[in-house]
């Protein structure tokens, strides 16, 4: 089974893009702060990270640079060029700006 890490600190959003991938059979596994998420990424393996950028404690680009071997797309209200472009620079692998289309996503 496909296992993806949603790393996202909006409680409404998060529910939506869990109930969303739990349609489609994914296992899904919920952080909702960079330390959260790198605490589930020390135990666990995923196939794929679906990061927001503004997170407390530890932002999103900070986890970028620390995880090297598991898919990111980011999902975030940050919509500059600069902010695509350094992420995707940083390893992750898309870059999709909220609100965000359930297809899109998918």
């Amino acid at each position: 089974m496909f296992k993806i890490l949603v790393v996202e600190d909006d409680i409404s959003i998060h529910n939506v893009i869990e109930e969303l991938l739990k349609k489609q059979n994914y296992i899904i596994y919920n952080a909702y702060s960079g330390t959260e998420a790198l605490l589930l990424l020390e135990k666990e393996e995923y196939d794929l990270i679906l990061l927001d950028l503004m997170l407390p404690a530890m932002n999103g680009e900070e986890i970028i640079e620390k995880v090297k071997d598991t898919p990111i797309i980011i999902l975030s209200a940050k919509i500059s060029s600069d902010d695509k472009v350094n992420c995707l620079m940083a390893g992750a692998n898309d870059y999709i700006t909220k609100p965000f289309d359930s297809n899109e996503l998918l």
